[in-house]
């Protein structure tokens, strides 16, 4: 699964579990229905702004919307991302490298 359909479908999958609309969904992050259903049907891919609200709004790290179950171990986590990526193709790793820099200098502690 390529990285913009897996973070997709965990957005959808967050929203789900939460059992909240694509409308409320929305409200609580700042986005349209249009938009959340742009992103829900693989159409669109949500900005790092986006990302960040969606984490900063269900309290969640952004490396867990890229898990498809939660990692305790950190070696398990290590490992589960380093298994994604190995299916990423250069184009899509850039990116990655660009929110993972966006991310840690915004909130590395």
């Amino acid at each position: 699964m390529m990285y913009k359909q897996l973070l997709c479908s965990r957005i959808k999958k967050l929203r789900v579990e939460r059992g909240l609309t694509q409308d409320k969904f929305g409200e609580r992050v700042g986005l349209t229905v249009e938009a959340v259903r742009n992103i829900e049907q693989y159409k669109s891919t949500p900005t790092a702004k986006t990302i960040d609200k969606i984490c900063a709004a269900f309290d969640i790290k952004v490396v867990e919307l890229f898990l498809d179950e939660p990692c305790q171990e950190k070696s398990e986590l290590i490992r589960s991302i380093s298994n994604k990526l190995s299916t990423f193709t250069t184009e899509e790793l850039l990116r990655l490298n660009d929110i993972a820099d966006i991310i840690k200098k915004n909130y590395n502690n």
